[in-house]
C-alpha cells in the first residue's frame, strides 16, 4: 500500500508540477466534526453537506497540488475507495433525522498538510446558505472511537444485521427508459447490486437483503426563534400502478446524488433513486467500508449496526 502510494504522490501532473500533498506519515486516518448550526440540518442534505466540505478543504490547496486523500480519482484500480469518505450523520437522539455530525475517513490516510488543510473548514453555506454550519473538531485519531457506528474494517465494528442510514443508490442503472414506461433490467436489481458491492470488498458470507419502508421526519419542536417546517427526509418516488413494475420501484426513494466531473448535464443538481435496505447474515460480520453505492464517499449508501430486538 505504501509503495502505491509513493507512486501516485511522486507523479507529475500535465503541467510538470510535482503532486506532494499525501507525502510524509499519516497522522490520521479519522475526524469528528461537531455542525454547529443555528437551525437543525435535515438529513437530505447529507450530499450537499458532504460536497461543501470537500470542496472549501481543496479550495485551500495552492495551484499545482494535489491529493489522493482528499480529491480520490486513483490512478490504479487498487487505490479504488481508499480516498476520504465524508459522511454527515444524525448523532443526536434529541434531534432524530437531523445531522448533527461530519466523520471523515479515509483507508490510506492523511499526512500532516492534509489535516492542516482540513481543520481550515470553518464554515458551510448548505441549502439556501442562511444559516451556515460551522464544522468544530471533536475527535481525531487513526479509528473511529467506541460508540460511532462507522464501519472500517480495521476495528471490531460487526453486527448480524445492518441498516441503512441514508439510501443505497444502485451505481449501475437498472431500468432503461422512464420510470412511468421503464424495461427493468433483472441483473441489476439494487438488492443484487448492493451484495454485489460487498462482495467486491471481500464480504462473501450469505446475506439476506430486504428493502425498509421510508418514513417521514416529524416536525421538530425547536427551542430557538426560526421556524423551520416539517421536512421529508427524501422523496418519496412514485410510479404508475403498473404489475410490471410497481414492485421494482416499492419503497423507493428520490434523492439528491453527487455529480460526476464527467456528468456534463445542464441540471444543477443530480437526482437519484435509492433504496433503504437492510442486510441480514447469519453470524456477525464487520463490513470494510461504511457505504456503498453511488455517492458513497459523499454520504449515501451509509450502513450501521441495527440493535436486534
Amino acid at each position: 500500500m505504501e509503495q502505491i502510494i509513493r507512486i501516485i504522490v511522486t507523479r507529475c501532473d500535465d503541467r510538470g508540477h510535482r503532486v506532494s500533498l499525501s507525502e510524509g506519515p499519516k497522522v490520521a486516518h479519522y475526524f469528528r466534526f461537531s455542525l454547529q448550526c443555528r437551525v437543525p440540518i435535515p438529513k437530505r442534505f447529507t450530499v450537499d453537506i458532504a460536497e461543501r466540505f470537500r470542496a472549501a478543504a481543496l479550495s485551500y490547496i495552492g495551484d499545482g497540488r494535489t491529493s489522493f486523500a482528499l480529491h480520490g480519482k486513483p490512478d490504479l484500480p487498487d487505490m479504488q475507495h481508499q480516498h476520504a469518505f465524508y459522511l454527515p450523520m444524525a448523532m443526536d437522539t434529541f434531534q432524530p433525522g437531523m445531522l448533527t455530525d461530519l466523520h471523515v475517513w479515509c483507508p490510506c490516510g492523511f499526512a500532516r498538510e492534509e489535516v492542516d488543510v482540513l481543520l481550515r473548514v470553518r464554515r458551510l453555506r448548505w441549502g439556501s446558505g442562511r444559516y451556515p454550519a460551522n464544522p468544530v473538531l471533536v475527535a481525531m485519531a487513526m479509528d473511529p472511537p467506541p460508540g460511532v457506528s462507522v464501519a472500517t474494517g480495521s476495528r471490531k465494528l460487526v453486527s448480524r444485521v445492518w441498516r441503512s442510514a441514508t439510501p443505497f443508490v444502485p451505481p449501475l442503472h437498472f431500468y432503461r427508459g422512464s420510470r412511468d414506461s421503464p424495461k427493468i433490467k433483472a441483473n441489476a436489481l439494487p438488492e443484487k447490486q448492493l451484495v454485489e458491492c460487498i462482495r467486491r470488498v471481500g464480504v462473501d458470507a450469505a446475506v439476506r437483503v430486504k428493502r425498509l419502508q421510508p418514513s417521514a421526519t416529524a416536525a421538530h419542536e425547536l427551542i430557538t426563534s426560526v421556524a423551520v417546517p416539517p421536512m421529508p427526509a427524501w422523496d418519496v418516488v412514485r410510479v404508475p400502478e403498473r404489475e410490471s413494475h410497481t414492485e421494482v420501484f416499492q419503497d423507493a426513494v428520490e434523492t439528491d446524488a453527487h455529480r460526476n466531473s464527467s456528468d456534463q448535464s445542464g441540471r444543477t443538481r443530480a437526482r437519484r433513486v435509492g433504496f433503504l435496505l437492510e442486510m441480514e447474515f447469519e453470524t456477525p460480520v464487520g463490513l470494510p467500508l461504511p457505504p456503498y453505492g453511488h455517492s458513497a464517499h459523499f454520504g449515501l449508501g451509509l450502513f450501521v449496526p441495527a440493535a436486534e430486538g
